[in-house]
């Protein structure tokens, strides 16, 4: 499970999550693909992963290995 922890005191809890600068975009991306990762095997949840962090980005910047 995973948890939101809020400096209120609030918590939510929650299938997925993205935190910090440009997060919301990562966090529409998983949740748009939500209902994929219960299928998913490892590999194909760390390529979700990755097309929510290239999603992040600003479109002059290109997500590399380095």
């Amino acid at each position: 499970h995973l948890y939101q922890l809020c400096p209120s005191a609030n918590y939510y809890s929650c299938k997925c999550m993205a935190i910090g600068a440009r997060s919301q975009s990562a966090r529409t991306y998983l949740e748009k693909n939500l209902d994929k990762f219960p299928s998913s095997n490892q590999d194909e949840l760390i390529k979700h992963c990755m097309r929510a962090l290239r999603d992040t980005l600003p479109n002059e910047v290109e997500l590399t290995v380095k």
